[in-house]
């Protein structure tokens, strides 16, 4: 047998004079595993620090076995060879390992705590970049639309997932390409990776979606002439959405005007996108089926499941469940609701900036209708509380921590907050709206100048579209009975039931005095509560989330290491549960009943609770939108770079 194959832990003893810490190592392996049969093949997928050999794939927190110890001091002596090097690297020397990864790994065998340097919880070889994500809804998604508060606290449907891919540039940072060969001379590169110590600040795209008509037929389609005259085929924002507003059943449908553009930054969590949609509004059939529903909640839909349609053009034909909602049951894009109950024209909504950070609005545009002559620009202005004449808001300067107390300085506040005028309180002077039109074009709602073309002004309009008022408080003044409420009567004692709303526990659409109104339809009892509304500055924060391994099958989703830490479900890496929030302007429908109810044209607030799955061409997994993955981006081999399938 020749030199280099005699085995030194039962040929070579000179080898102990060698190192002293080798030689221990030595004879305890060679105690340990006496009668262990031990294997040199090198586990292609164990590649966690310091398991060469067992590759205790999501398990790290048990660490390496006596097994990779030895592998890992056959490698110090030549005998065998480490790749990835980092696997046997335990003191992240960035060297070849010595015998002193091998008594790093023995020790750290035995029990002894906090030794290992390398990164047992990630996987030590280069993962392939990003190249897709999966934003799925959550159960505390929320939309707040309009003045009147009744289309407030509304559920999205939970589980609605949407696809979005990682935008590739020629050279990294040229111009926008799909693949290798639509770039002169350079390759197509995601303009980020995802992995630490890279670049992690993604230029994001999409959705990848299925195409379909706008219009309520939802069939599926590639160009505008698979569809009817006038309409587009484009891709939906979701499935059908069911709301039930101040006592009318609606199912809104929405489409993608342009495709999302945005950042996300994996390291940091924080996503920043920009959004078109249009959406159409039908008049549903029901207070407890606004739109046609694709699984019963008796019958616990559930993401994927198929059932038939209940309702619709479609009634009774197969559907598959796309979104979740907790009232309503399963909603699909294979049920749309009846054309014959469109309520009009679409609606658009541009979100310019959705966030996991902080945004807000102002309520600065003068109301439209009765309301234009309390504005300071027409001279009959007074303080919203006292009724005071006025000039500016300056003049009703109020506590932040208590609106109703006057103040002139921050001393008048003592315990109660600062002196402050509005927007920054509730209280001001005269009637402001929050939503204009770009040049009076009622096709173009805003909030301000910046949201229009250069050159236009964000003004009140003209006609039935303008924003009315600024909320359905009886004096206008939202906040006094806590935040973004306030009372329904003349009363400013927001504690007593009169001056409360109420809405049966288990079925929220339904408006109720006493549990009397709930019972009938086994809707629950009667929760009395402030009436929601939008105050003069609308504020709203959403909470970023680096990338990580989460519970995403628990109802809380937390953070975890393996299954174990999962009450629910599994451990999945690649994963963060950031929180978006928007604000934006949404023009009246030309339904005067749906515009009365939710108080149209008037502000939208949207908040979009959602787990984010981290998609990788080239892993070997194929996943998302992946036609194949071979674990490779290499052309011509059957898969492509971007992992479709090649003819």
């Amino acid at each position: 047998m020749p030199e280099a194959t005699v085995n030194p832990v039962v040929g070579d003893r000179t080898s102990c004079i060698r190192s002293a810490a080798l030689c221990l190592v030595v004879l305890v392996v060679v105690a340990t595993l006496a009668l262990v049969e031990t294997s040199y093949a090198q586990d292609g997928a164990g590649c966690f620090c310091g398991q060469p050999v067992s590759g205790i794939l999501d398990v790290a927190s048990d660490g390496p076995v006596a097994t990779d110890c030895l592998f890992i001091l056959n490698v110090a002596i030549g005998l065998q060879s480490c790749d990835p090097t980092c696997i046997c690297d335990l003191d992240a020397s960035g060297a070849t390992p010595t015998s002193t990864d091998a008594l790093l790994c023995l020790n750290a065998a035995v029990g002894v705590p906090d030794l290992l340097e390398c990164d047992c919880a990630e996987p030590c070889v280069a993962q392939p970049p990003c190249s897709e994500m999966e934003l799925t809804l959550r159960a505390s998604s929320t939309l707040d639309i309009g003045w009147t508060g009744d289309g407030h606290d509304a559920s999205l449907p939970v589980g609605g997932a949407m696809s979005i891919v990682v935008l590739r540039r020629c050279g990294g940072g040229g111009a926008v390409c799909e693949v290798d060969a639509d770039c002169s001379g350079e390759t197509c590169d995601p303009t980020c990776d995802c992995s630490n110590g890279g670049d992690t600040a993604c230029e994001i795209t999409g959705p990848v979606s299925e195409k379909r008509c706008s219009a309520l037929t939802n069939v599926s389609c590639d160009e505008d002439d698979d569809c009817s005259p006038a309409q587009t085929c484009s891709k939906p924002f979701g499935p059908p959405l069911p709301l039930s507003v101040a006592g009318t059943p609606l199912c809104v449908t929405t489409h993608f005007v342009e495709d999302l553009a945005g950042v996300i930054d994996t390291a940091a969590g924080t996503l920043d996108v920009s959004v078109f949609v249009n959406s159409r509004s039908s008049l549903g059939t029901t207070l407890d089926q606004p739109c046609p529903r694709c699984g019963a909640l008796s019958e616990t839909p559930a993401i994927g499941d198929t059932f038939t349609c209940e309702g619709g053009p479609l009634n009774g034909e197969p559907c598959t469940v796309d979104g979740m909602s907790v009232i309503f049951g399963g909603t699909s894009l294979d049920c749309p609701p009846e054309p014959m109950f469109a309520t009009g024209v679409t609606f658009s909504l541009r979100i310019e900036t959705g966030t996991t950070g902080t945004v807000s609005m102002d309520a600065v545009i003068p109301c439209g209708g009765s309301l234009e002559v309390l504005h300071p620009s027409n001279g009959g202005a007074v303080c919203l509380d006292s009724f005071a004449a006025c000039s500016t808001n300056a003049d009703c300067r109020r506590c932040t921590g208590s609106p109703t107390e006057p103040c002139t300085s921050n001393g008048d506040c003592s315990g109660n907050g600062t002196c402050a005028a509005a927007p920054e309180q509730p209280v001001a002077c005269g009637i402001y709206c929050h939503c204009g039109f770009c040049d009076e074009d009622p096709y173009r709602p805003c909030n301000a100048d910046a949201d229009c073309a250069v050159g236009e002004t964000c003004a009140q309009g003209s006609g039935a579209a303008q924003q009315l008022q600024g909320n359905d408080c009886n004096n206008l003044t939202c906040g006094l009975g806590g935040d973004e409420q306030c009372c329904s009567s003349d009363t400013l004692d927001c504690e007593t039931p009169t001056a409360k709303v109420g809405k049966c526990t288990l079925a929220p659409y339904r408006g109720c005095s006493t549990n009397a109104d709930c019972s009938p339809q086994n809707a629950g009892a009667c929760a009395l509560s402030n009436r929601p509304c939008f105050e003069n500055r609308i504020e709203r924060t959403g909470a970023p989330s680096p990338l990580g391994s989460y519970c995403i099958d628990d109802s809380v989703v937390v953070s975890c290491t393996t299954n174990a830490d999962c009450a629910v479900g599994a451990c999945v890496s690649d994963t963060a549960k950031p929180a978006t929030v928007a604000l934006s302007c949404l023009w009246a429908t030309s339904s005067a009943s749906i515009n009365a109810a939710a108080g149209l044209a008037g502000p939208v607030a949207v908040s979009f609770d959602t787990i984010v799955r981290v998609y990788r061409c080239g892993n070997a997994l194929q996943e998302g939108a992946e036609e194949c993955d071979d674990g490779n981006r290499v052309n011509g081999d059957g898969c492509d770079e971007i992992c479709r399938v090649e003819p």
